[in-house]
């Protein structure tokens, strides 16, 4: 595409901005095959200093791992994505093993302790629930937009003029995901209104984030 200036403008299937790769088919496998690579190997690198470390308490260990690995993996990312199920499990199988790692000289046998347990001896959640507060927080911040944000009047967009829905299942979007997840939130907090009330409550911060912070995502 060649703009007034002569300038060519090249298309491409794939780009980083602010940090992230997003691709013209939505999906999240190139950033996510991005954000698990640079996890490991903060991980790898961090392991026989202090994951595996004896002269490290456990406490220190699960401070180090959120602040140095999850952070790589989630930071900045995790509000935009909308996963599929075999994705998901990719981080929840990579989360689960690490932490066994961590607790390996100090809970026994890691392997033969439950996830839920592994959880509860670490004070960490799943990936899953992880993905949601932040979502859930996002969701909020674009709410309390004004509506002629263009960020919020993509996100609410429910239908592109022209455009026809190709024969299948379409791909789960981000709205979708973070809509199942406000009404299983309203379910598990005996508030099943909020599945058409969120709108109201996310315009007053406080309130929301007191809501998702007390609601029980797993």
């Amino acid at each position: 595409m060649r703009l007034r200036n002569g300038q060519v403008l090249e298309f491409t299937t794939a780009f980083k901005y602010l940090g992230s790769f997003v691709q013209n088919d939505v999906s999240q496998d190139k950033e996510l095959n991005r954000r698990i690579g640079l996890a490991t190997m903060t991980f790898g690198k961090l392991k026989s200093m202090v994951f595996t470390s004896k002269k490290v308490s456990l406490r220190v260990k699960i401070n180090v791992y959120s602040a140095m690995v999850l952070s790589v993996l989630l930071h900045g990312a995790a509000e935009s994505w909308a996963l599929s199920r075999n994705q998901l499990s990719r981080l929840e199988t990579l989360h689960n093993s690490w932490l066994r790692c961590i607790t390996r000289d100090t809970v026994g046998r890691p392997d033969s302790i439950s996830t839920k347990d592994l959880m509860e001896k670490t004070h960490q959640l799943p990936i899953s629930v992880m993905i949601k507060e932040r979502r859930l927080r996002w969701l909020g911040h674009a709410a309390r937009r004004s509506d002629n944000n263009m960020v919020k009047q993509l996100l609410f967009a429910t239908r592109i003029p022209g455009h026809v829905q190709p024969v299948g299942r379409p791909c789960g979007t981000w709205m979708h995901y973070a809509m199942r997840d406000v009404k299983d939130m309203g379910q598990q907090m005996g508030y099943r209104s909020l599945e058409w009330n969120w709108p109201k409550e996310a315009m007053n911060r406080p309130i929301w984030a007191s809501i998702v912070d007390g609601a029980k995502l797993f």
